[in-house]
């Protein structure tokens, strides 16, 4: 296998933020123009109850990344764990059937319903060890992304598996996700009657201790790292274990094309306040850990 730079691809994973149509169509005709990203995946992956104001729009996103030579996933819930969750997930993959896109499978439950599919398993699947990927395998899994946790003693034995990886290097870290609603709690309203009061904060809620230190972003029902994740310094580390493909998670605190300079080399990107990688380096999540070694 080529390890060179030549071989480096990148993704871009699905908006995970209730961002509005228009901020998102814009988004996704930025991509479309760029020659960075390879493969893109979209959907609602977080609530079920956002998506029905996105998902009439899919077929035109996905139509204008197609156009543009992108290789186009859906991507499924986290959950699926009621009827609209269960409902959005087959959905998403009746879309992509009727598109010829692919699947990213963010929860097992989906496997029954595409095993006609190419299919990518997602982050949200706790993949540890090769056993698990062979166990992927034998169900058509074609590629998979590991948890965002897992450190670089762990990728070394995964990219060891009979599956290629796709690794994620850049955004703010997924740490849990919940039936219940944060931030509709936050602002003092319940998930069911919600009425979609995240859309105001479109990009999340910072939650943070009594000395004001950043902790956590509030995500609706998911919770995310406040800094950045970043791994794009170890990005031809990565590739000599055999990875090419690298996953970039949009985010709105920086913009898409500071990402495509930082890809580029033309920007420095390395500020200890505003990125941590603790998790590569088999240390605390929130760390950043300057040229570290295992």
């Amino acid at each position: 296998m080529d390890n060179g730079i030549n071989s480096i691809k990148y993704s871009l994973g699905p908006v995970t933020y209730p961002w509005s149509i228009e901020k998102l169509r814009d988004f996704y005709i930025k991509v479309a123009a760029t020659s960075e990203f390879h493969r893109v995946y979209i959907g609602e992956v977080v609530c079920s109850k956002r998506s029905a104001l996105i998902n009439k729009y899919l077929p035109e996103l996905i139509q204008l990344l197609q156009k543009a030579n992108k290789e186009v996933y859906l991507a499924t819930p986290l959950l699926n764990n009621d009827d609209d969750s269960h409902h959005l997930m087959l959905n998403n993959i009746k879309i992509a059937r009727e598109f010829g896109c692919g699947i990213e499978v963010n929860d097992l439950s989906a496997l029954k319903y595409v095993l006609d599919i190419p299919l990518v398993a997602g982050p949200a699947i706790n993949i540890y060890n090769q056993t698990a990927i062979s166990v992927l395998a034998r169900n058509k899994i074609k590629m998979i992304c590991p948890p965002y946790e897992v450190s670089k003693q762990i990728m070394l034995d995964l990219a060891k598996g009979e599956l290629p990886l796709e690794v994620m290097v850049f955004g703010n870290l997924p740490l849990s996700i919940s039936s219940r609603c944060f931030t509709a709690h936050n602002l003092g309203a319940s998930r069911e009657e919600c009425k979609l009061i995240c859309f105001k904060h479109s990009d999340g809620v910072c939650a943070t201790s009594i000395e004001n230190d950043q902790l956590f972003m509030i995500n609706g029902m998911q919770v995310q790292s406040a800094k950045i994740y970043n791994l794009l310094p170890q990005i031809h580390e990565l590739s000599s274990l055999g990875i090419n493909l690298f996953r970039i998670n949009p985010t709105s605190s920086i913009d898409l094309d500071i990402i495509i300079s930082q890809i580029r080399g033309v920007d420095s990107f390395v500020n200890s306040n505003d990125y941590v990688n603790g998790f590569y380096f088999g240390k605390e999540g929130h760390m950043w850990i300057e040229n570290g070694r295992l």
